[in-house]
């Protein structure tokens, strides 16, 4: 089976789906990443720096390929070039299920690429949402168990260190957070740890009989 994760910036994807990328790596199935920007805008966030950080993290899931989109962190637009082009990508590379930002955010960029992709995805027979930081309303109708990829997750997102940083100045230990959240979302789908998401669509034969 093909999976591919999209995110706006680096760490979206291993913020919101790691734990369950890794499970389907486990299992022999491809992993594709799409980046929508390289996560520098104005806060002073060093893009280069953000882009090292996400192939440290891409090298240690065992990533098979990671595509750049260049667009300007904060300035991701809806556009049918972009539409056409993550439709070829999805069909050249014979996607079966897509992960991609939740559309409700208070960040632009979260709610145009998930317009983006939406419309992309039409002839993937899956569509999963995962969360952000940012997200508004989220309330997972999916949950997957990632509770034998927990502290890989964990070692995974330990790639970036200046996300680490930028909260723990805020007095946020990003990392405890993260796992604190798969925790709950563990308790509520009754297993350990647990990544949730919000159905796009899912063709329940497609996604299973692979898995």
């Amino acid at each position: 089976m093909n999976i591919l994760a999209i995110g706006a910036h680096p760490d979206d994807i291993e913020y919101g789906c790691a734990g369950t990328l890794l499970e389907f790596k486990e299992r022999g199935h491809s992993i594709h990443f799409i980046i929508f920007t390289d996560g520098g805008n104005w806060r002073d966030k060093n893009s280069d720096i953000r882009i090292k950080e996400q192939l440290c993290a891409c090298d240690n899931m065992e990533v098979d390929d990671v595509i750049w989109m260049g667009a300007k962190d904060g300035n991701i637009k809806t556009d049918i070039k972009l539409i056409d082009k993550i439709e070829k990508i999805i069909l050249e590379k014979n996607i079966d299920v897509v992960f991609c930002n939740y559309p409700s955010d208070t960040h632009q960029d979260y709610i145009e690429l998930a317009n983006i992709v939406r419309s992309a995805s039409r002839f993937s027979k899956n569509l999963l949402f995962y969360e952000a930081l940012t997200s508004t309303g989220f309330e997972p109708n999916f949950y997957i168990d990632i509770g034998e990829f927990i502290d890989k997750k964990i070692e995974v997102l330990t790639s970036f260190k200046s996300q680490i940083n930028k909260y723990e100045e805020r007095g946020i230990d990003y990392l405890d957070m993260i796992k604190i959240k798969n925790k709950l979302y563990g308790f509520k789908s009754s297993c350990n740890y647990a990544e949730g998401f919000s159905v796009g669509h899912l063709c329940y034969t497609s996604f299973f009989d692979k898995v």
